[in-house]
């Protein structure tokens, strides 16, 4: 069993925020592979109703923190900002969209030694568009070539990390570099 906490950046996610934070709650509440748990969304500046969403569920599940940047800085500061709020082990990220299926942290914990610091998900059905998909791939398969590796997908946010490894990282990627740039460190930091 691990502690975890989910790290996960919010900008305009209004339609979909509480759904997807009640079914994450749920899930870890029932999960056997899981001690304890927090959600630690950062509200990137939203203008809609995001932060308003997120603060009304917060009276109603404990186990969700609530952060705001005030302003809008990008899903990679939002992202970071979630991070350094995480206290438990390890931390799972994930995009507020839903776009990532809960589920499948339960595979990631599976795969966990002793040793294990990363555990890299991978995007299956991308909802990108073909210029976006164009670019995971090449960008993929350009890092493979330099590193090596043998990754299915290097710019997947949805990444199971050793908290304090994480939180030592010092990213200077922004916007959709930014789980890119955060791979290739865990590479150069011989994660195993």
């Amino acid at each position: 069993m691990i502690n975890v906490s989910l790290a996960s950046p919010a900008y305009n996610e209004q339609d979909c925020i509480k759904e997807n934070i009640v079914l994450w709650n749920d899930f870890l509440e029932k999960s056997h592979l899981i001690d304890r748990f927090e959600i630690v969304v950062c509200n990137d500046g939203s203008v809609d109703r995001t932060l308003e969403i997120l603060n009304e569920t917060k009276s109603s599940l404990i186990n969700l923190k609530v952060i705001d940047h005030e302003c809008n800085q990008g899903a990679a500061a939002a992202l970071k900002t979630a991070i350094n709020g995480s206290q438990y082990d390890w931390t799972l990220l994930i995009d507020s969209d839903g776009q990532f299926p809960i589920e499948n942290l339960e595979r990631m914990i599976r795969v966990i030694t002793s040793s294990t610091q990363a555990v890299i998900g991978a995007r299956v059905e991308k909802v990108d568009t073909l210029f976006a998909k164009f670019g995971s791939w090449l960008t993929t398969f350009l890092c493979n070539l330099f590193y090596q590796t043998s990754f299915r997908d290097y710019s997947c946010v949805f990444k199971l990390v050793k908290t304090n490894l994480l939180q030592e990282l010092k990213q200077e990627a922004g916007g959709l570099n930014s789980s890119t740039e955060l791979t290739c460190m865990l590479v150069e930091n011989n994660f195993d």
